[in-house]
């Protein structure tokens, strides 16, 4: 119906009719009545003048009361027609609140017809299907396997008995290729088995830091829950096999590497492949008992990297194994190449000589107290325990994972039990004492265990760890001398600055460079696990990486790993995009630069600071020490993401809460503006920890 016409017009011409008939004078004459007197209308005969005239007025009466009700109806009629008008035109132009009591209504509607208890369920207690009508062996359209509600589990294992939640036939499993398991929801944290069956040719799979390589998928991600995210160094467990594991954290997937080469199995691997089974089990896995307690004579002496970075790692490794042992943790010794006193090179670069105390570099006093709380450190051994330290053999160390139980599964022989009593004709993983066991045991007749590097040995995977690695970053704080050389080199740049008339902070970035960079790049793309186009650099993730491993494509795409030696013109490209001189165009640098590089810088309008252009008695070893001390000061911090230096420094800012004043220029910058990313947690064995 339109009503815009009418109310435009209907209601107007009526006011203008009642307005002339009301205000329009009649005259009354000898027998003429009319509306104008110059237009006579006869009267009828034997009607006389007092009767004609009361029928006028009659006439007149009923005619205003006419007239009175039609203007009352028209007054109703108009403002309806508003009303319905208006609803239109409100309803047009959103109308919110209208639009929400509209949906209040169709919501009440709707939820009448729940359970109050089926609109409160929680998504854990989601309405679930039954165990019994669920396929384990045939997945959904999406490639997931269908899995029961976390109530329906639980009480299924309440009663003791393993659920199957997957199985899969794979075929043709190629060389390096992930073989997974995904899940279309998540299942609750608890013990798991994951078994090789029906093998079809030669099948093995990876173990890695002397335990079988494990990931499992949460938040969207894999992540390492047994193994060390490096290339193996062990041998392929060959298939048949059972692995019982415990996780700690919803999921939903899990993960082994195959191994199908002729090196490792024998045979060549186009024909190979097997049914990959994943079971809940109604039996908790026994958990690792605490560390044996220990006196205080007990110390351990461990060693530290070369470079300064790696150092870091290694400290801090060594720190988590003094605390995993419950014994009192010794400081370290630096390694120098040059002599402290002259500055030369040192001739003989392992000599003893070579190895300078902890205080050098760092405030010793600061790092003991801090930690005091949860691990003992000294300065040195005891005098009474040199001699004997002196003829301590060093003892190797492959992996370490707290989270995994006190036996690490090896390859079964012939008639031996598998792991978690597999039958041996399933070809199960027999039980072997983990590296953390094997150190505990050591104790029990030593009272010093020493042991080499452990940077990138040990998994930061507990939460009392996380808890140790803040207080370590709170408690590292440079030595007081490269702390005065670090606030005059602040000082100068600054003041450089005022007389630029440049901002009043500068931005720091650790920029390697050279061919010494570029060897260490080509090594750790060797050897370090990954799922080529990450997230953090850019590309796709996910379903798509798993796709090329399906396709036997190489662990890590080459592409990833050409952004570990950018080009000094390439950095500043992306500085530039990135807006990085809206904070500051002082730019200062820690690395080595050449004229080129400082050219290439300049190009992009940043004034480039290092630490030769204010002083040049800097010791060669203690210059990263400066650096380093340097670019915490800064407001802003840019790093490379394939070296330690620089994780260092941004996970430092992490442990503070400052994500946004730290950031590679080589990775995207959206995936890490949060917490570590999963590349960062692979490469530096800083898992993150999920709480069930």
């Amino acid at each position: 119906m339109q009503l815009g016409c009418w109310e435009a017009k209907g209601p107007r011409l009526l006011h203008v009719f009642l307005a002339v008939r009301v205000t329009v004078p009649y005259s009354h004459h000898e027998g003429v009545f009319a509306m104008d007197p110059t237009l006579p209308i006869a009267m009828p005969r034997g009607m006389s003048l007092s009767t004609k005239r009361r029928e006028h007025v009659v006439a007149d009466a009923t005619l205003i009361a006419a007239t009175i009700v039609l203007a009352f109806l028209s007054i109703g009629l108009e403002l309806q027609c508003r009303r319905w008008i208006d609803r239109d035109v409100l309803l047009g132009n959103f109308d919110d609140d209208r639009l929400a009591a509209e949906l209040a209504e169709v919501e009440q509607e709707i939820t009448a017809s729940f359970s109050q208890s089926e609109i409160d369920a929680s998504s854990e207690d989601r309405p679930g299907r039954d165990p019994s009508t669920i396929d384990p062996m045939t997945p959904n359209v999406d490639g997931e396997f269908e899995v029961p509600s976390t109530a329906m589990l639980q009480s299924t294992l309440q009663k003791g008995n393993d659920v199957l939640l997957a199985s899969r036939l794979l075929f043709p499993v190629l060389d390096e290729a992930w073989m997974a398991l995904e899940l279309a929801a998540d299942v609750p944290a608890g013990a798991y088995a994951i078994e090789i069956s029906e093998i079809i040719g030669r099948l093995a799979v990876h173990q890695s830091g002397g335990c079988l390589l494990v990931q499992v998928r949460f938040g969207g991600e894999w992540h390492v829950l047994v193994g060390a995210p490096r290339r193996p160094t062990f041998p392929p467990a060959d298939a048949p096999l059972v692995y019982r594991v415990s996780v700690p954290h919803p999921f939903d997937g899990m993960r082994l590497l195959a191994s199908t080469s002729p090196a490792a199995v024998g045979s060549e691997g186009s024909s190979s492949g097997g049914r990959l089974s994943l079971r809940h089990l109604g039996t908790p896995l026994p958990t690792p008992p605490p560390p044996p307690p220990q006196k205080r004579s007990r110390f351990l002496l461990f060693e530290l990297d070369r470079g300064f970075g790696a150092a870091h790692l290694g400290l801090f490794n060594g720190i988590a194994l003094a605390w995993l042992l419950n014994v009192t943790a010794v400081l370290p010794r630096i390694h120098t190449y040059h002599d402290l006193e002259t500055g030369l090179r040192r001739a003989d670069a392992g000599a003893s000589s070579a190895f300078v105390p902890f205080e050098t570099f760092f405030d010793a006093e600061a790092f003991i107290s801090a930690l005091s709380p949860m691990v003992r450190v000294v300065r040195r051994l005891p005098a009474a325990l040199d001699e004997l330290a002196d003829h301590e053999v060093t003892q190797p160390v492959a992996f370490i994972n707290p989270a995994v139980p006190t036996q690490m599964p090896g390859a079964a022989s012939n008639g031996r039990a598998g792991a978690g009593g597999a039958p041996a004709s399933t070809g199960g993983l027999a039980l072997l004492p983990t590296d953390l066991q094997r150190l505990w045991d050591h104790y029990k007749t030593h009272n010093v265990l020493r042991v080499r590097s452990l940077a990138r040995k040990l998994v930061w995977s507990t939460p009392a760890l996380a808890h140790l690695r803040l207080l370590l970053h709170a408690a590292i704080r440079p030595a007081a001398a490269i702390d005065r050389l670090a606030a005059h080199l602040e000082r100068e740049m600054l003041a450089f600055g005022e007389r630029k008339n440049l901002s009043g902070s500068f931005v720091s970035m650790h920029l390697p460079l050279g061919s010494g960079w570029e060897e260490f790049c080509r090594q750790e793309r060797l050897s370090t696990l990954g799922d080529g186009h990450s997230a953090m650099f850019g590309g796709a993730s996910g379903a798509s990486a798993r796709g090329r491993h399906a396709a036997g494509s190489d662990v890590d795409d080459e592409s990833d790993w050409r952004r570990c030696d950018l080009s000094a013109e390439a950095v500043t490209q992306v500085l530039e995009e990135r807006q990085v001189g809206d904070l500051s165009r002082l730019l200062y640098v820690a690395g080595t630069l050449n004229i080129s590089h400082i050219q290439q810088l300049h190009k992009q309008r940043f004034a480039v600071m290092s630490r030769a252009r204010f002083t040049v008695d800097i010791h060669p070893d203690l210059a990263p020490a400066v650096d380093m001390a340097l670019c915490r000061r800064a407001p802003l911090f840019i790093g490379n993401a394939f070296s330690s230096f620089s994780f260092v420094l941004r996970e430092a800012r992490l442990a503070v809460g400052e994500s946004e004043r730290a950031m590679y220029y080589n990775a995207d910058h959206e995936a890490t503006a949060g917490d570590l990313t999963p590349e960062e947690a692979l490469r530096w064995n800083v898992l993150p920890w999920v709480p069930s």
